[in-house]
């Protein structure tokens, strides 16, 4: 297993050869990293931004909602505007699950059936529009979908308490490079497609494929061994870890 030192190294090394590997690639999750299960000043933040965002939006989308449809309660047009937010969750899921499942397999065994538990809230909303219009029950399906459309990718928690901030940041380098080395494999391979076979060229872009998948099969490794070093697998080796 890597320390510090060396992903730090090797991390400094990745950088001279390939500058665009961490500079040019962004994550669309884990923005605040949180200790243990956990962190009640970190926890309040994620959920400060989803209701400061999504409460306004359903009241703007109810009221535009409205002015379409006339005949529409005031139940159905914020219900159909929540349905609308759930929605946009369930179009940004897909794609950011996907970044997580070439950065960080571990992370994506946890959060890889997000998709499904927001298209359960979802058939839900729509049964309480057309059945029973509570509006508890309403308010606890918002709270669920902004849980697992917004606040899931948001914050990422089960950091071990002697992780540091620079383990943090290397961390989240490291899953950068990752998702820009399957990027370039992606690339290489619609190349290839526009390259006629038997060619020096054909032969070379061939040999870059194979050169990034190295280095993604190199990165991921190395953010396995980064994983299991600073955060715990899952709840229960927490859990575990308390009880000692």
């Amino acid at each position: 297993m890597m320390t510090q030192k060396q992903t730090l190294q090797f991390l400094e090394q990745l950088q001279k050869k390939h500058p665009q590997a961490i500079k040019r690639s962004y994550l669309c999750y884990g923005f605040i990293q949180t200790k243990g299960a956990l962190d009640e000043l970190k926890e309040i933040i994620p959920w400060a931004i989803a209701l400061t965002t999504f409460i306004p939006l359903v009241f703007f989308l109810s009221t535009y909602i409205q002015s379409l449809f006339d005949h529409f309660s005031n139940f159905q047009a914020q219900a159909s505007a929540i349905i609308c937010i759930m929605l946009f969750f369930m179009l940004i899921l897909p794609l950011v699950i996907y970044q997580i499942q070439h950065t960080s397999p571990h992370l994506y065994k946890h959060i890889k059936n997000l998709p499904f538990k927001l298209a359960a809230l979802i058939v839900l909303q729509a049964i309480n529009i057309q059945f029973f219009e509570n509006l508890i029950f309403q308010g606890i399906l918002f709270f669920l979908s902004l849980s697992y459309g917004f606040v899931a990718l948001y914050k990422e928690n089960l950091f071990k308490s002697h992780a540091t901030s620079i383990d943090q940041i290397s961390l989240n380098q490291i899953r950068r490079a990752c998702f820009w080395s399957h990027l370039q494999i992606l690339k290489c391979k619609l190349k290839l497609l526009l390259t006629p076979k038997h060619t020096s060229k054909y032969i070379s872009r061939l040999q870059e494929k194979k050169d990034f998948i190295t280095l993604h099969q190199e990165l991921i490794q190395l953010e396995n061994q980064v994983y299991k070093a600073i955060k715990y697998i899952d709840l229960e080796s927490y859990v575990d870890e308390l009880m000692k």
